[in-house]
């Protein structure tokens, strides 16, 4: 599997492990949205601090297979936390991604509504607005 996700071609995902962190069984996601251009660059960042115990559990960023849920010019990178009801733990990650410099407007949505086959709109169980270390419930769903 090659380490940078615009060279991999034949899994969907890159994939990085923290050495600390272990999900309680009911993990949610920070979901980071970047320009194909960016995807490397971004990823190895995301990468390095999931496997420093820096994030959650696992970090994943959708590699360059063809993907027919993926949008035309943007890849995601996931980001996964311990507990989708642990609000410290998600505010933690949230500090350190914006400490890496992902500065854009950030979802976090539990990861079994994924398993569920539930994406796009109204699936989020929370938002963080551009550069904001802050995150909330979406107006659409409160």
């Amino acid at each position: 599997m090659a380490s940078r996700p615009s060279q991999e071609d034949e899994a969907f995902w890159v994939v990085a492990r923290s050495p600390v962190a272990e999900s309680t069984g009911d993990a949610g996601k920070w979901l980071v949205f970047v320009p194909d251009g960016a995807l490397d660059e971004s990823w190895s960042r995301i990468r390095e601090a999931t496997e420093a115990g820096r994030l959650g559990p696992a970090s994943k960023a959708a590699s360059a297979r063809p993907n027919p849920r993926a949008r035309e010019g943007t890849k995601v990178i996931v980001i996964y936390t311990r507990d989708a009801s642990d609000r410290e733990d998600i505010g933690r990650v949230l500090t350190e991604l914006r400490r890496l410099g992902l500065n854009g407007r950030l979802s976090y949505k539990r990861d079994a509504v994924t398993l569920e086959g539930q994406y796009g709109s109204g699936t989020s169980l929370y938002t963080s607005d551009p550069g904001s270390d802050e995150f909330h419930v979406p107006k659409r769903t409160r």
